[in-house]
């Protein structure tokens, strides 16, 4: 506004001067520097989330690496050595375990650079090492209880021991049942039907082995224990038991009537070789005689050859007919064909059979059907197939037996390649000819099978460490008696 004077009033008038908006007073250009500023901001922002992202990525490989690094330690660890362990010797292996993992953290984490890798692989370690020590608290609790169940096994089997050592002392086989009885109760307290069949598979096993024992002295001793405690052995072993239980009566019965026998027919045999010995060196001894010096000879000794042969053999020494050399060669022939069926029989059987057969050589050769230096040869040829082919005396002398419980027993004691596996060998061959028409040749066949069996599985034990020979062989006066 500018006042004007007109007169003596001075009037106020408005001017019409330029108007300045906010561009004139560089509005615009302030705004032109802030976008170019946003602008700036902007581009800057995403490098750096560019960086960021980058480096997050780095940060998640060194991770990833170092967790590599961590499995291959983890499987080294667990799966080489602590899975591995059993019973006694895992019961250390969680501490030993979370200290390993501790000490392996503390070496590998010092390669890390920043905070973010810190905290990334600390996530990755803790959750690896809860799932590790959850997974091995398992197994360490598993072979505890395992070890636990050793413990009381072995217990149980020194029972057994105990018992066995003292099963004429009523007081102290008491004793034993009742130790190996709180083992079981202690280690399977509160388990309630497991411990009461753990209990009845003890108390089958205990009075099971007392029966056995009891029947090699007495079998009737051993009757009556088992009647007093059949109620406690298993059902399925009652039939296998009273089996043996009534051979060995019959064995104990026959026994002192079967020596007598056994000294008889040994003396018998004895004799039967000591005339075939001496007709054998026959020969040699009338070496430059002539045969009225032979003839004489033969009579002065003949109480020491069988009466067969000494007749055929006198006869061949007074007489000889001239025959046709086709008719000899054809009665050579005839001979050699039964001497080599000489060689499937058993001793007794050969004895008779080449003292037949050499008595049959002097009266062929007496009546001119074999010429001397044929049977000479065929005389060798019998004595020869006797040291080839026949088992001697010393080596075989059972044949003349009935092949009842005491043969079989020797029979699996000699082929056995463990003793400890005699009685289990016996009860199955009992269980297996039971009930059935077998011959004796039959009933060996099935028993040297059963050995065979047994044999394969004690070599494979042997190699596998689980050999049944591991066992204990308890020495009870002058019986070796086998102990699980």
């Amino acid at each position: 506004m500018v006042e004007v004077y007109n007169g003596r009033t001075v009037v106020r008038k408005s001017l019409n001067g330029p108007r300045a908006s906010g561009e004139a007073f560089g509005t615009g250009v302030g705004q032109g520097l802030q976008q170019l500023g946003q602008g700036i901001e902007n581009s800057s922002d995403k490098a750096f989330k560019t960086y960021q992202a980058q480096r997050e990525k780095e940060d998640i490989t060194v991770v990833v690496d170092l967790e590599n690094q961590l499995s291959e330690f983890r499987r080294e660890r667990l799966n080489g050595d602590h899975y591995a362990r059993q019973g006694k010797n895992a019961l250390n292996s969680l501490n030993e375990y979370e200290k390993e993992l501790d000490k392996w953290k503390n070496k590998a984490t010092k390669g890390l650079s920043n905070e973010n890798q810190a905290r990334l692989f600390e996530q990755v370690f803790d959750r690896t090492r809860n799932a590790d020590l959850t997974t091995l608290q398992t197994h360490v609790t598993q072979e505890k209880v395992r070890w636990q169940n050793d413990v009381a096994s072995a217990k149980v089997k020194n029972s057994f021991e105990d018992a066995l050592a003292n099963y004429t002392n009523s007081d102290l086989v008491d004793k034993a049942y009742n130790s190996g009885l709180a083992a079981l109760q202690a280690n399977y307290f509160g388990q309630g039907e497991v411990l009461d069949q753990k209990i009845r598979e003890y108390d089958s096993q205990f009075y099971k082995l007392q029966v056995m024992r009891k029947a090699d002295d007495d079998a009737e001793v051993a009757k009556a224990y088992y009647e007093q405690h059949k109620k406690d052995i298993v059902g399925t072993e009652h039939s296998a038991i009273e089996e043996i239980l009534q051979k060995k009566k019959e064995y104990q019965a026959e026994l002192p009537m079967k020596l007598a026998e056994r000294e008889v027919k040994v003396l018998e045999l004895q004799d039967k070789l000591n005339k075939f010995d001496k007709q054998k060196s026959f020969e040699t001894e009338i070496t430059g005689m002539d045969d009225a010096q032979a003839l004489k000879h033969l009579e002065q000794n003949e109480p020491f050859y069988s009466e067969k042969w000494f007749k055929a053999k006198q006869k061949a020494l007074l007489s000889a007919k001239g025959i046709s050399a086709e008719t000899r060669a054809e009665k050579a022939s005839e001979k050699i064909l039964k001497i080599a069926e000489l060689s499937s029989l058993m001793e007794e059987d050969y004895l008779k059979s080449a003292d037949s057969l050499l008595a049959e050589l002097e009266d062929d050769y007496a009546e001119g059907e074999l010429t001397l230096g044929d049977k000479i040869r065929l005389q060798n040829s019998i004595y020869k197939a006797r040291e080839k082919e026949v088992v001697s005396l010393g080596e075989k002398d059972d044949w003349f037996w009935r092949f009842s419980f005491k043969d079989a027993n020797e029979r699996i004691v000699k082929n056995s390649s463990n003793p400890l596996a005699t009685s289990k060998i016996m009860l199955d061959y009992f269980r297996s000819v039971e009930g059935q028409e077998l011959s004796n040749s039959e009933k060996k066949d099935v028993l040297d099978k059963l050995v065979k069996s047994y044999n394969e599985k004690d070599l494979l034990g042997r190699i596998s460490g689980t050999s049944a020979s591991q066992k204990k062989l308890v020495k009870i006066g002058k019986y070796d008696v086998e102990v699980e």
